[in-house]
């Protein structure tokens, strides 16, 4: 097919009649799948849901008679509800959940409605809250294809000024569909790309932080004492004789005891901005920012409680017969001339002094 002069080209789309001819028709149709293919190409290139909105919006009017457009996506946990100027709400599951019978129905046909603006609020009224549709003419709404990465999506497009054509319907569904492909695919990554980094950070064992995490934690919660000039705290934790806990009860009980220490460890630990993580086999650490030694030590002796109230059987532990934890607590007022390693060494020395004085106790050493 030879592409249509130059002068035809620079028509813009949607002005005048829809047929004029067939040969205009033909013009038009292949105009729109140039446009069609440009914003096809773009869209590929977006690397968030904000771009993604952007890109389209700017390119949308060259394909159909569109304004306005607001996308429902439901995903496994929550509904997404995206509009064409990049706004984002996320809304949980069963916000859809409780959605009348007659609407479930009407949003499940794989086809577009084609409604006017009053329309909504009677045959979605409890979906008309999240749909923001502007001075438009005559409102679609469109179930696409997500991809096959187990999202369901929905557009809801407003067609302005005049009502949409038939040309017009067919590229506003071939829109659509990129729109919800490439959203789709951006939504999946951004999952993989948490998941990834949760992985990074999170102990697979016990599932609170991991040493890689902590360090992160510490370097930040560091830098911010210096420039506040506070007192940070560390807790230096270990599982006494756990080395005898596995060779007694076996590994799997060992497994065990170091996650339902972890949960009791991070649940006694009440502050938002207090972190509690593991540092390795069978030790724990917990940073205080903003606490002195006397106020670590408080909390380091609520952590030995806590261990000791689960009772955990631990015959192999001395005298006690239960599982019990040894504590290193370290305070220092962060400066130019410190570091985090000597809070660590600090409390690292602290934690042996507890054991070698007799374990299931907290023994406190300024940095």
């Amino acid at each position: 097919m030879q592409p249509p002069s130059k002068a035809i080209q620079q028509c813009p789309l949607g002005s005048g009649p829809d047929v004029v001819s067939r040969g205009s028709r033909d013009i038009e149709i292949y105009a729109r799948y140039e446009a069609l293919l440009d914003l096809s190409s773009k869209a590929r290139a977006c690397s968030s849901i904000a771009d993604l909105a952007c890109c389209i919006s700017a390119n949308w009017r060259y394909c159909a008679n569109v304004l306005t457009w607001r996308l429902i996506v439901r995903g496994e946990d929550e509904l997404h509800v995206i509009d064409f100027d990049g706004g984002e709400t996320r809304i949980s599951n069963p916000a859809m959940e409780a959605l009348a019978v007659a609407e479930r129905e009407f949003l499940n046909r794989n086809i577009p409605r084609r409604l006017r603006q009053n329309d909504i609020d009677v045959l979605l009224p409890k979906l008309s809250g999240h749909l923001v549709t502007g001075s438009v003419r005559e409102i679609i709404v469109l179930p696409m294809n997500s991809g096959g990465r187990g999202l369901q999506v929905l557009a809801i497009i407003g067609v302005g000024p005049s009502p949409a054509s038939p040309i017009d319907l067919k590229f506003i569904e071939a829109v659509g569909n990129i729109l919800s492909g490439e959203l789709s695919y951006i939504i999946t990554a951004s999952r993989l790309t948490q998941a990834l980094e949760q992985q990074a950070n999170q102990d697979a064992l016990t599932g609170i932080p991991n040493r890689r995490n902590f360090e992160t934690r510490l370097d930040l919660h560091w830098r911010d004492s210096v420039r506040k000039h506070e007192p940070i705290s560390l807790l230096m934790i270990d599982i006494d004789n756990f080395k005898r806990y596995n060779d007694h009860y076996g590994h799997l009980a060992g497994d065990n005891c170091l996650r339902t220490v972890a949960r009791a460890l991070s649940a006694a630990v009440l502050r938002p901005m207090d972190f509690c993580a593991r540092y390795g086999g069978e030790e724990f650490v917990v940073i205080l920012p903003n606490t002195p030694l006397l106020g670590a030590g408080v909390i380091g002796r609520r952590l030995i409680a806590a261990i000791r109230n689960l009772a955990i059987e631990h015959v192999a532990n001395g005298d006690r017969k239960t599982a019990s934890i040894s504590i290193g607590a370290s305070a220092i007022v962060p400066t130019a001339s410190n570091s985090c390693r000597d809070l660590l060494a600090a409390a690292d020395k602290a934690l042996y002094l507890a054991k070698d004085s007799g374990r299931d106790k907290l023994c406190e050493l300024a940095a």
